[in-house]
């Protein structure tokens, strides 16, 4: 991160803040500076943290920021690891209902169903209820499966390398 910190201004003449999202289960890992010396050379760099395991479970449910969405999602995760199919099925259900209740642009929870289904994996790869879903909230447009999504990620990077 203190790389990224020194670069940005680099390249782009602008100030930058910089902010730590930290989504591991640790209740006490929460690191907030970098401190490095050498022969007599020291550098503290301190940043702004984040820690999703410290949030608030209802005010992200209640809020209408797509980032609430994914800060939930990385939460209950977090809380509910190895709770089967089924109470991940209902997880997932609910945060798509209230991302459509929201006034959240179409894309931007196209782009959240996409992290939702990368990040919480159910156990059964054959579990498509979830697909089902998703299909008949969407008004029964046609919606990209995993292996579809990660194919066209790839031909989009691929063009834009040349």
């Amino acid at each position: 991160m203190f790389t990224y910190y020194y670069r940005i201004p680099d390249k782009y003449r602008m100030p930058v803040t910089a902010f730590a999202i930290f989504t591991d289960a640790s209740e006490t890992f929460h690191p907030a500076s970098y401190e490095n010396s050498f022969l007599g050379t020291s550098i503290l760099f301190e940043f702004n943290t984040y820690k999703v395991l410290n949030q608030n479970e209802n005010n992200l449910k209640n809020s209408n920021n797509p980032f609430a969405m994914a800060v939930l999602t990385v939460l209950i995760t977090l809380k509910s690891k190895k709770s089967g199919d089924e109470k991940l099925f209902e997880l997932k259900h609910s945060l798509l209902r209230n991302l459509i209740r929201g006034k959240i642009p179409p894309e931007k929870i196209d782009d959240l169903m996409t992290f939702l289904r990368l990040y919480l994996r159910f156990e059964n790869p054959d579990y498509i209820k979830f697909e089902e879903v998703i299909e008949q909230l969407n008004e029964h447009r046609q919606t990209m499966g995993i292996n579809e999504f990660v194919l066209e990620r790839a031909k989009k990077e691929g063009l834009i390398e040349g």
